[in-house]
């Protein structure tokens, strides 16, 4: 009887810890989808594949980026890189596929001309197509939506995707899908950079970055050192250059006073006497 008391708090503990493990990873897991959703998504202008600092909130997005990827070291720690591509959900859907598509390559082409040191073959695509999940979370969220609840309905009840455009566009003479275009689908237009973080740097891998900025500095010394050389030769030719056009000028001028010197002396000559 003992023994099955003991086993049964062992079994109340050890689930009480699984518990606590999985709520924290959990809680994680919310926290990494949360900071990437956030401040790591880039937007796209309508029907254009381009990576475009200066709209919406990208300027912002690409600061950050450069915090994290511009340090090569840190670099180091990141297993992968994820970029999930989106597009609104109007107009043809194998044209949104492909733009989808073009809009994760573009994001890759970018970070990989922006930061040389990156593995590309650590970038991996995950184009989406037309994100319907988030613009049906934007409008049962929105109050403003002209009939919200019929807009929800077709959606729900509507598989077929090019249907239920159609009649989103013919709801109230147009005049909900209106307010969808001009307030909601360039929020979907949008691919998130997500990364996938290795543990924390091992001692090796301390040491390894330790040595690697021991190399540079080295470098740097050693370009200044040969800067300070070039220097010194540089003036060093100055000098000798100055000091033969000083030399030149006083056997310049000794010229000048030979004449000079000899003009007195024929006048001194005394004619000749029978």
């Amino acid at each position: 009887m003992n023994k099955l008391i003991v086993y049964i708090k062992r079994f109340t503990v050890c689930c009480g810890l699984l518990f606590i493990f999985l709520l924290n990873s959990y809680a994680q897991r919310d926290t990494i989808g949360d900071k990437c959703s956030q401040s790591m998504v880039l937007y796209f202008r309508f029907d254009r594949a381009i990576v475009d600092k200066g709209y919406m909130g990208n300027s912002e997005t690409l600061r950050h980026l450069d915090e994290v990827l511009s340090d090569s070291a840190l670099t180091h720690r990141i297993d992968s890189i994820r970029i999930l591509s989106f597009s609104s959900p109007e107009g043809d859907r194998s044209y949104n596929e492909r733009l989808t598509r073009k809009r994760s390559v573009a994001v890759k082409d970018y970070l990989v001309w922006k930061y040389p040191h990156l593995d590309q073959h650590r970038i991996h695509l995950r184009p989406q197509g037309e994100n319907w999940q988030e613009l049906r979370r934007m409008i049962a969220a929105d109050e403003k939506l002209p009939n919200r609840d019929k807009v929800l309905q077709i959606m729900d009840h509507t598989p077929d995707v090019d249907r239920c455009k159609k009649l989103l566009r013919q709801l109230d003479g147009g005049n909900s899908y209106r307010y969808i275009r001009d307030h909601l689908l360039r929020y979907l237009r949008n691919a998130a950079v997500c990364m996938v973080w290795l543990q924390p740097d091992r001692p090796d891998t301390l040491s390894t970055s330790v040595t690697e900025k021991d190399r540079l500095a080295k470098q740097v010394e050693q370009e200044q050192r040969r800067q300070e050389q070039l220097r010194q030769q540089e003036q060093e030719q100055q000098e000798q250059e100055q000091l033969h056009r000083q030399e030149q000028l006083q056997e310049q001028q000794k010229q000048q006073q030979q004449p000079q010197s000899n003009a007195p002396l024929l006048k001194e000559k005394r004619p000749f006497l029978l």
